[in-house]
């Protein structure tokens, strides 16, 4: 983002500090789009990029952005769109923890053939482009895409695919052919070793409930995990004593988490919002719930549900820091919380995303 006076200006592939020859492409009331021609003078925080297709391939946006940079820049991310969008200015945002691995950290990634013809999307279009090696996948789905080019070689044009390469927890790399994305597994962290450390950080700031009430009545102990996908979350959580109650609208998802299901997790497939509709008509009560939406945020009409619960905490993690901040703010319309603290993690080096856990607790003294 650059400003011409008080204008703001869209410039991808620019960095802080870079002073640059810009063409405008999109001319709107309160700003614009450009593309970047030429710089003059470049910021010190302006590194080369190692990907020879970077610029081109649709993955990454940042890689000639410095690391710690990068870290920075996301940090602000974060703390603008509290302020802009939920005009919150005194939330504890605790410092980014950055990827153990700035390169080489995805466990999946999705690639597209025509005949022999095998690579990631151009940016804004279907073209593919193709690569010798990706810096952002993990060096076992590199080989394993190296291997697909070989067995594609010399194929008629018109056979496509879609081809989604895939580590599973002991290592070993998966195929899936034609699929929607994550149908086979359902959703998971691409980032393997930053995921752990978000579950460590969720199981610190909920320690082991003292007590916990089975009777489907009772709060103590009892958490309810929405989206929760494959238990992620929750089952570590399960295993320091809490009990489970997870809702989630992939099929595949739930099946997984009932792999590992035990006499005090309970998985359930559904959508979201007519769960907590059915729970609060049953009067339950839960002392935790976790919620890790997909980026477009949660449903609006969750939050006036979510409140007949009364959940002592909510533990909200969000790939998005815009329809965050924009869900807290509906949350504050319906129930009486207050933001702890928000932790940003770097799930995603090399991009412009950053996933966030925040900390939020009922507020006894306006109730």
């Amino acid at each position: 983002m650059g400003r011409i006076e008080d204008f703001v200006v869209f410039v991808p592939f620019t960095a802080p500090q870079d002073v640059a020859r810009v063409q405008i492409t999109s001319l709107k009331k309160n700003y614009a789009d450009g593309r970047l021609l030429e710089i003059i003078s470049p910021s010190p925080q302006r590194i080369k990029a190692p990907c020879s297709v970077f610029e081109i391939c649709g993955g990454c946006q940042w890689q000639h952005v410095d690391y710690q940079e990068q870290l920075h820049q996301k940090q602000l991310i974060v703390e603008h769109a509290l302020q802009r969008i939920a005009k919150e200015e005194n939330i504890l945002i605790l410092p980014i923890i950055p990827s153990p691995k700035p390169f080489y950290y995805r466990n999946r990634a999705q690639v597209r053939a025509e005949g022999g013809k095998v690579g990631f999307y151009q940016r804004h279009s279907h073209n593919i482009i193709e690569f010798e090696k990706c810096w952002i996948i993990d060096e076992k789905i590199d080989q394993e895409i190296s291997q697909i080019k070989k067995e594609r070689v010399g194929l008629d044009p018109f056979k496509t695919a879609k081809i989604e390469i895939f580590l599973s927890e002991d290592g070993t790399v998966y195929r899936s052919l034609n699929r929607a994305h994550a149908e086979e597994r359902g959703f998971a962290q691409v980032n393997t070793e930053q995921n752990m450390s978000m579950i460590d950080y969720i199981c610190s700031v909920l320690p082991g409930p003292a007590t916990v009430d089975s009777d489907n009545q009772g709060s103590r102990g009892n958490l309810l995990d929405l989206y929760c996908g494959n238990g992620n979350f929750s089952l570590p959580l399960n295993k320091m004593g809490w009990r489970i109650y997870g809702v989630d609208s992939n099929r595949s998802a739930i099946h997984s988490a009932r792999e590992k299901a035990n006499a005090q997790t309970f998985y359930s497939a559904g959508d979201c919002l007519v769960e907590v509709k059915k729970l609060a008509a049953k009067n339950r009560k839960y002392e935790v719930v976790l919620l890790d939406p997909p980026r477009i945020g949660a449903d609006e009409s969750l939050w006036p549900e979510l409140e007949k619960l009364k959940a002592e905490k909510l533990i909200y993690i969000s790939c998005n820091p815009a329809t965050f901040a924009r869900d807290w703010a509906r949350i504050k319309k319906h129930s009486p919380y207050k933001i702890i603290s928000i932790q940003p993690f770097d799930m995603f080096p090399q991009t412009f995303h950053v996933e966030l856990v925040a900390l939020i607790q009922r507020n006894i003294k306006n109730l």
